[in-house]
């Protein structure tokens, strides 16, 4: 490091002056427009649902994880990694080789084999020692866990930067919600530590939920509870209180598990978030509401928002706002019209 560039020290830490040279990070280098990025998500559901099969209709598959499961596909498969070293050098090599390939989407399957292999990497092979009791206990494990899960996410981000689809497959398991403003109640969610399921929901731009249309119906004189439903196995895109999911497409709330029919649904979401976002920017270059304008764009950087309804309330504020001028019009012209 050049000394020259240097700040003096500060409270024991030297920082670095801006580089001399041409900065790449500055206003010169800003970019417009919408970006046209590939796609990361996370699918879940109970066993057998069909979520490896959804995964493998997209285009240019590499499936990378445990292969015990899916010996039924014709897929293409990376071999099955054993440690975390395996996985960070099957995603370099995915990342420096895959696109030349041909592969174009990159499936991470199943979630909990590769959270195994994080723990893994800094307990080691012994059963005595876990999460609860590694590094003298009081967290130690758990904080280490959330180290090792950022830099595993890091390495599928620089695939993601590579041009490659992302497709991450989790069972789920039906865990106890604390609900802090009533009763508690039981959810399905990803089967994996807290601290790698909630690094993995924050990356990923959806996250589905797989399982078989049922539904529970009281019947007979004592109520008891049967199950009915068509058994099809469907697709689901928004949050409700048995599941996490979430999209950032406007897609439909349900959809049936297959491929090509989400794929469609998700560049259709697309295209009507891009007509909703120009609605939106048109009304408020009418509204001239430097007020509104500044919540409106809040709302539109939240994460997973509802485009539509912010679109809608725009186009209603708009609404008041052109009944108000118009009210004015025409108290104006009774004024003429009485003089």
């Amino acid at each position: 490091m050049n000394v020259d560039n240097v700040n003096k020290p500060r409270n024991g830490v030297v920082l670095p002056l801006a580089s001399p040279a041409k900065k790449r990070i500055s206003l010169d280098n800003v970019r417009r427009g919408k970006l046209e990025q590939p796609y990361r998500l996370a699918i879940f559901g109970p066993e057998k649902v069909g979520k490896t099969t959804f995964a493998s209709g997209a285009e240019g598959c590499i499936h990378f994880g445990k292969d015990s499961g899916t010996g039924h596909l014709d897929i293409t498969r990376m071999p099955n990694p054993e440690t975390f070293g395996d996985v960070r050098d099957g995603l370099a090599d995915i990342r420096q080789r895959g696109r030349a390939l041909g592969f174009k989407t990159l499936v991470i399957d199943p979630l909990g084999w590769f959270e195994a292999l994080l723990i893994q990497s800094f307990t080691g092979n012994d059963p005595a020692v876990n999460l609860a009791t590694w590094g003298g206990g009081h967290g130690a494990g758990y904080q280490a866990l959330e180290a090792v899960a950022r830099l595993f996410i890091k390495d599928l981000e620089t695939v993601w930067a590579a041009d490659f689809n992302v497709i991450l497959i989790g069972h789920a398991s039906v865990k106890k919600f604390d609900d802090p403003e009533g009763p508690g109640y039981e959810r399905y969610e990803f089967a994996l530590d807290k601290r790698t399921g909630g690094i993995v929901k924050q990356w990923v731009d959806h996250i589905l939920f797989a399982k078989r249309e049922a539904f529970g119906k009281t019947e007979g004189k004592q109520g008891k509870a049967k199950a009915f439903g068509s058994a099809a196995r469907m697709l689901y895109t928004e949050w409700s209180p048995a599941y996490d999911a979430g999209n950032r497409a406007n897609l439909p709330p349900e959809l049936p598990l297959h491929w090509a029919t989400f794929e469609t649904a998700l560049k259709d979401g697309l295209r009507r978030i891009e007509d909703f976002k120009a609605q939106i920017d048109a009304g408020l270059s009418e509204l001239a509401d430097a007020e509104v304008e500044k919540k409106v764009r809040a709302w539109l950087a939240e994460p997973n928002v509802d485009v539509a309804a912010v679109a809608n309330a725009v186009a209603a504020k708009l609404g008041e706002k052109r009944a108000q001028q118009a009210d004015g019009d025409n108290a104006t012209k009774e004024e003429v019209t009485s003089s």
